[in-house]
């Protein structure tokens, strides 16, 4: 009987052994795509005009855009290659990954690396969310609408003028995203960051049609338009500055293998294409950014601010639309920054509470019943799946069933993890 010899698109039997759950396997290359271009795509949007503007912006900054963005791909798709040879029916994860390369050791290193880029990644998220509120809480105070200007993206400046009010609004909007990072699975939040990128791709547009209307309607701008056009940088030190803006725009590895461990349908050539899709889409939305955004420095004066929205009038209804949705994108980004070390910090604790239950009389073990739970035949689970509630204890013995009460983990850590970001 003749045999097919070509390798099948999908190798979903590898991803059988160490999935906690095939309920938990409800992902497709679509949901994929959004949650991971969520995680992508966020307040950096706001300095690639800047790179540009100093890199060269129809010259060196869109080559590099694009060899970043091949060199992130091939990043994305080693991460899931080398997960592949994770073996013994262990859930592939970063920690489990660099547990198997580099030893005991490598857990550790894989949890120090993850937990705070997500944590200082959310914090600046607040801190930018507090920013494009301000004018609101401005209005709120009664001080006349004061501008936001003077409180730019990485900036002390205007920092001490921030009000109560500003960080109470910020505090409620944290308030609101935090059910979202409570979530079990990331295919849940596919429509919500559906919304985000809808809200970053109106952002795009609008700083695209105020620089096309600047160039259209004024003559002088027009006329000056050829010396805002560039190729390189005007100094190494220009590069060497604002390269790392665009490196830093692809990142979104840290989401990559929870992504792809609640496909349906996995297989190295669908990650692939959910990761080359996912850098293509980015690319677009940097690259129309980038340029037009640079060169509408051409209208402001030759000024690009670090944060592009600081070069529009606070009075430009438009613009304020643009903040608006962009506000609604961090506030929907913040479940994928809070979600990868929430599960990695339930996952630490059920390892160390596995440990404990295996010892005979140790007392540590009725308080660690909400960390771990292990089954008659020694496996375990992220506790995320698991209801305590039901928990039975015969000495170091016990036995957990899933249940109502599965939320309550994921809960506790999310809260912590978030509000102390915030």
């Amino acid at each position: 009987m003749p045999t097919n010899s070509s390798p099948p698109l999908l190798d979903n039997d590898d991803n059988e052994q160490h999935m906690p759950s095939s309920s938990s396997r409800k992902g497709t290359i679509s949901s994929g795509r959004l949650n991971m271009l969520c995680s992508m795509v966020g307040g950096g949007t706001l300095s690639v005009p800047l790179a540009f503007h100093k890199l060269g912006n129809i010259g060196l900054a869109p080559v590099l855009l694009v060899s970043i963005a091949l060199s992130s791909t091939f990043s994305m798709n080693a991460i899931y290659k080398a997960s592949r040879h994770i073996t013994g029916g262990q859930q592939k994860t970063y920690e489990s990954m660099a547990s198997t390369a580099f030893g005991g050791i490598g857990k550790y290193i894989g949890i120090l690396l993850v937990s705070p880029y997500c944590f200082f990644g959310a914090t600046a998220y607040a801190v930018l969310i507090r920013d494009i509120i301000k004018p609101l809480s401005d209005l709120l105070d009664g001080s006349g609408g004061a501008t936001i200007t003077g409180t730019d993206i990485g900036s002390t400046e205007g920092s001490s003028s921030m009000s109560v009010t500003s960080n109470l609004l910020m505090m409620l909007v944290i308030l609101l995203a935090t059910p979202l990072c409570t979530l079990r699975t990331y295919t849940a939040l596919k429509n919500f960051s559906f919304l985000a990128i809808i809200s970053i791709s109106v952002l795009t547009l609008i700083v695209t049609y105020r620089s096309i209307e600047c160039h259209v309607t004024s003559e002088e701008a027009r006329a000056s338009l050829r010396s805002h056009i560039t190729f390189f940088p005007a100094s190494v030190g220009d590069f060497l500055l604002y390269c790392p803006v665009i490196i830093t725009s692809y990142i979104c590895h840290f989401n990559v293998l929870p992504v792809v461990e609640e496909l349906r349908e996995g297989g190295e050539r669908n990650v692939s294409y959910m990761n080359r899709s996912t850098v293509g889409v980015a690319s677009v939305i940097y690259l129309v950014m980038g340029l037009f955004g640079s060169v509408h420095g051409n209208c402001t004066g030759g000024v690009v601010s670090g944060n592009i929205l600081l070069d529009f009038g606070d009075d430009d209804v438009l613009v304020t639309i643009g903040r608006a949705c962009l506000g609604l994108k961090l506030t929907l980004a913040f479940p994928l920054l809070v979600i990868p070390p929430r599960d990695i910090i339930l996952r630490f604790w059920n390892e160390r509470c596995n440990l404990c239950s295996r010892r005979k009389n140790e007392e540590e073990c009725d308080l660690a019943q909400c960390l771990l739970i292990d089954d008659e035949s020694g496996n375990t689970f992220p506790i995320g799946e698991m209801d305590v509630s039901n928990a039975s204890s015969n000495n170091s013995d016990m036995v957990v069933e899933a249940g109502e009460d599965s939320w309550k983990g994921r809960v506790i850590v999310a809260v912590a993890f978030f509000w102390t970001s915030g």
